[in-house]
């Protein structure tokens, strides 16, 4: 459905090139929901620009939905970004446009007739819950409602891919909730591929299939969701379900465990520690909800000569075990 290949964009200054992406490599399935994970100044805006054709890359290629838009001459290129819909952090509807016209919009562009561009308005309001409000105007919606408007506005071309730039960054936790439950339901009814964009883990959690972490414009890990977050120690593993607050006063050795619950039970995963003995105490545990899986992770405070065999014995019982450096009789680490 996406594919980027070698993608790099380079912007000049005056106190030298900035390198915003650098030979990123990326497939985005049909039908999922992908997530881009990073920090401020991550390259996350520009890879997302990039997909719509809106910045041209210095190298490489993008292809969405089998056309490389990255080739595009510009006439070419506006009628490709028809299946591309884009939903932004910040609404900006048309205050003086009520919420039926505002989605209406893309379609008076594209030279849509207008009984055609009201039957479709109308089913796209309904699709998002909010049909009661058509003759509603921008002020007289919520932050989550505007949010709404923006989503119906993004798919009103029937695009094949929804591109949605920190879409709930500025609502609150319930809307939130809202507003990615929609998404996703979207997804399974329309059969679109959604690419979210954002700096906060819990979206990802509750929301993807997938997952990218950017840094300084390169890939650091990506794969499906199950896969990333039970690799114990990785950055999207420890990003997406954090590690415990460790007492202080270690004295042995910690050795880290991941599990997803539709592989290991929890029963089983504490089951397997309590296995291990009284010498082995559990310092800190949690199971998170993620998608359509529940992933935990689990401390233990190890003997120092019995490491190898506890991360033994929780990997026969499924779990993925890493244990932490040694620590000197202090509690500090050490090489």
């Amino acid at each position: 459905m996406i594919e980027l290949s070698g993608l790099r964009k380079v912007y000049p200054s005056p106190d030298g090139d900035v390198v915003a992406l650098d030979g990123i490599d990326l497939t985005v399935e049909r039908g999922t929901v992908h997530g881009i994970v990073g920090r401020s100044g991550a390259g996350k805006s520009t890879l997302i620009r990039c997909l719509t054709g809106l910045e041209r890359p210095t190298a490489g290629t993008v292809t969405v939905d089998g056309v490389t838009i990255s080739d595009l001459a510009e006439n070419r290129l506006r009628t490709a970004r028809r299946k591309t819909g884009m939903v932004f952090q910040h609404v900006n509807l048309l205050d003086s446009r009520t919420i039926a016209d505002n989605v209406a919009y893309p379609l008076e562009v594209a030279g849509v007739r207008r009984a055609q561009r009201a039957a479709r308005v109308a089913e796209l309001l309904d699709l998002v819950d909010l049909g009661h409000r058509a003759s509603a105007y921008p002020a007289q919606l919520s932050g989550g409602q505007k949010q709404r408007v923006g989503i119906a506005r993004a798919l009103a071309t029937e695009p094949a891919v929804l591109l949605c730039d920190e879409p709930t960054s500025a609502l609150d936790g319930e809307t939130t909730r809202q507003i990615l439950g929609l998404v996703s339901d979207l997804r399974d009814r329309l059969g679109i591929t959604v690419v979210v964009i954002t700096h906060e883990p819990s979206v990802v959690r509750e929301t993807c299939d997938a997952a990218t972490l950017l840094e300084h414009g390169r890939i650091v890990q990506s794969g499906a969701l199950a896969q990333v977050v039970t690799q114990v120690g990785s950055p999207l593993s420890r990003a997406l379900v954090p590690v415990p607050d460790v007492p202080p006063g270690r004295r042995r050795r910690l050795v880290e465990a991941v599990f997803a619950t539709d592989a290991v039970s929890t029963a089983t995963a504490f089951g397997a520690v309590a296995a291990l003995g009284d010498d082995v105490e559990v310092l800190s545990a949690t199971v998170e909800p993620l998608g359509t899986l529940r992933v935990g992770r689990l401390l233990v405070d190890t003997p120092q000569e019995r490491t190898d065999e506890v991360v033994a014995l929780l990997r026969a019982a499924g779990l993925d075990p890493l244990a932490a450096p040694a620590a000197d009789d202090a509690g500090q680490e050490v090489a």
